[in-house]
């Protein structure tokens, strides 16, 4: 072994005898605790390396500096200097120094040289434009607080919005304006205003959401952020775009941020990030199975940790289109999508802000592939509501829309559990469930599906129909009844009299149980009457209920056809929207006639979505 000499030990105890001379903690920042010399010595080499950092990042920042006072000088345009906004945070370098994964910024010094009044695209030399159109671009990237000074740099917020509202301009209206040198401009630009952690939720307990009455929480950034949006929408529009060159600057960690911003608040914002995400998926191809990956992702934590998103509307209208654009056969994993992420975003409860969307979602599946039907239809009885009624019409509308595609064959797979479910939501006391089950015998499609399978469904339905002719508080109820058993009856009158007899039969039955065990009991407390202690313990028993001692309901075709004939006097309509109590609690004007004034981000587009790009 050899052994250094004290020359050579000598610069290392100067070293480690100066960072042991400062004063230093027990522990460090990560909890470790530290020796006597040797943490010490590593704190000093790393107060090095940081001071190094620094110094290079002061000399990019003056190396930028240098090339954008060199560029304005060419244009013969000198920078013009203007008050700093204090909430502004600072742009991104030039093209050639950001980096197509992350935007980068520069530092708060530089902020003075962009905030000056360029001149209009239309009035600069067509050699010019390219370079005009880039410091536009950059000029956009300055950040204003709306929030905490909505008044501050009123002028400078004006500048950047003018510039904005050009450029949109200026893409819709020219060609051949999108060259190489503006994809990562305009990327850059786009992510470093969106681009953002969103604030805490108004609603982080995830109670469940009602539209009709919950006011959402708008940004208040919304003047510029839908400017950018709509910039952004023209650039993926536009003829000239082209996704081989793009593809280098939207790519997945790219798309991964632009899903974080669909739990935003805003659904002005999240209308216009699902129009983007949907262009970004009929564009680039290589993106496409990306981003079917995250959107599952968002669903699983939805499901499984948080309950709680705001965008799962959007999404699912997304993949809404993408579904129709699926190619026949299915493929495996579009099936196993089906049944392990959509089906079980009908537990959630918060359905009902999604559902709409939800259900057509697995119509398409059911349209392309009719052999799903039965696993869908099962899984939906498996998450039927027991205690929430509200989300148990939800379901039968679902099943409704599921009975307007299905095959006959499918059909009798199922229409045994079915109509027993069917049969529980008739004689709920909640009269829009029973109301809501009893629409379906208005429908033509199920009527036949029905009749083809009459001598399986009326015995499951019969109890229940024939109990609420007089049992069930709503009158409403008794015509709808009276109209499903006049419609049985017409089916087949032998069936519905044999089921009229039987149903009879089994209540008599019943009837009996029930006396033969009052019998028991009587004699029971007849034998335990003998013990002297009797009288103190027991109290008099009353006596049980008997069913049967009503009269039995008059089911003559008279009778049910006087019955029906006055249930389709009142106008009954199965499209009719649910009648609820509103909460008289005053609105916001201003969040109201923002989300009145919002346009849809199609109405910006030259063309609708094409759902056979998908």
């Amino acid at each position: 072994m050899v052994h250094a000499g004290p020359a050579a030990r000598a610069p290392s105890r100067a070293m480690f005898a100066a960072a042991e001379a400062k004063p230093r903690r027990a522990v460090s920042p990560l909890g470790i605790p530290k020796s006597p010399s040797f943490h010490s010595g590593l704190d000093l080499v790393a107060n090095q390396a940081a001071t190094k950092r620094s110094e290079s990042v002061s000399d990019v920042a003056r190396a930028f500096r240098f090339a954008l006072f060199a560029g304005a000088g060419m244009e013969g345009q000198p920078p013009q200097k203007a008050p700093s906004p204090p909430d502004a945070r600072s742009p991104p370098p030039p093209a050639a120094a950001a980096s197509p994964e992350r935007p980068t910024q520069i530092p708060n010094t530089d902020k003075e040289s962009l905030m000056v009044q360029l001149p209009l695209l239309k009035d600069a030399p067509a050699a010019e434009r390219e370079q005009l159109f880039v410091q536009k671009l950059r000029q956009c990237c300055l950040l204003f607080d709306f929030a905490d000074e909505p008044l501050s740099d009123l002028k400078w917020k004006e500048v950047k919005r003018a510039a904005l509202l050009e450029m949109v301009e200026y893409v819709t209206s020219q060609r051949g304006v999108i060259t190489e040198a503006i994809y990562p401009e305009a990327v850059n630009m786009f992510a470093i205003n969106l681009f953002r952690t969103l604030p805490p939720s108004s609603n982080p307990n995830g109670a469940e959401f009602d539209p009709e009455e919950d006011e959402p929480t708008l940004e208040a950034a919304w003047p510029h952020l839908q400017l950018v949006y709509e910039l952004f929408l023209r650039l993926l529009e536009s003829p000239d775009f082209q996704p081989n060159i793009a593809k280098k600057y939207i790519d997945q960690k790219f798309v991964l941020q632009l899903l974080e911003l669909f739990d935003s608040e805003d659904p002005r914002e999240r209308d216009f990030l699902k129009t983007t995400l949907h262009r970004i998926y009929g564009k680039f191809l290589v993106l496409r199975a990306y981003i079917r990956k995250q959107i599952n992702n968002v669903f699983y934590r939805f499901i499984y940790e948080t309950e709680h998103h705001n965008g799962i509307a959007e999404l699912l209208e997304i993949l809404g289109s993408i579904i129709n654009g699926f190619a026949l056969p299915l493929k495996e994993e579009h099936k196993l999508f089906l049944l392990r992420v959509l089906l079980p975003l009908h537990k959630a409860k918060s359905l009902s802000v999604y559902h709409a969307q939800l259900a057509y979602c697995v119509v398409q599946f059911l349209e392309k592939d009719p052999s799903l039907t039965q696993p869908v239809v099962r899984a939906l009885l498996k998450y039927w509501p027991k205690t929430h009624s509200p989300k148990e019409v939800m379901f039968l509308n679902e099943m409704e829309e599921i009975l307007d595609v299905i095959e006959p064959a499918e059909f009798q797979k199922i229409m045994d559990p079915l109509f027993r479910q069917l049969a529980k939501c008739v004689s709920s006391p909640h009269f829009q469930v029973a109301e809501r089950a009893l629409y379906y015998w208005n429908n033509e499609y199920i009527m036949s599906l029905i009749s083809d399978n009459a001598t399986h469904i009326l015995p499951i339905m019969f109890p229940s129909l024939y109990r609420n002719t007089k049992s069930h508080w709503n009158k409403t109820i008794h015509g709808l009844v009276y109209n499903a058993l006049k419609l049985f009856m017409e089916m087949n009158q032998k069936l519905f009299d044999e089921c009229t007899q039987q149903y009879k039969q089994e209540k008599q039955k019943e009837r009996e149980r029930m006396i033969h065990r009052e019998e028991l009991w009587q004699q029971l407390e007849a034998r335990a009457a003998s013990n002297p202690a009797y009288r103190d313990m027991v109290t008099a028993r009353s006596p049980p209920d008997i069913p049967g001692d009503e009269p039995p309901a008059d089911l003559s075709y008279q009778r049910i056809e006087q019955e029906a004939h006055e249930a389709r006097k009142q106008g009954y309509n199965a499209s009719k929207p649910l009648l609820r109590k509103k909460s008289e609690l005053p609105a916001d004007t201003s969040t109201v006639k923002a989300l009145i004034e919002h346009k849809r981000a199609d109405a910006y587009l030259p063309t609708p979505p094409d759902v056979n790009q998908c």
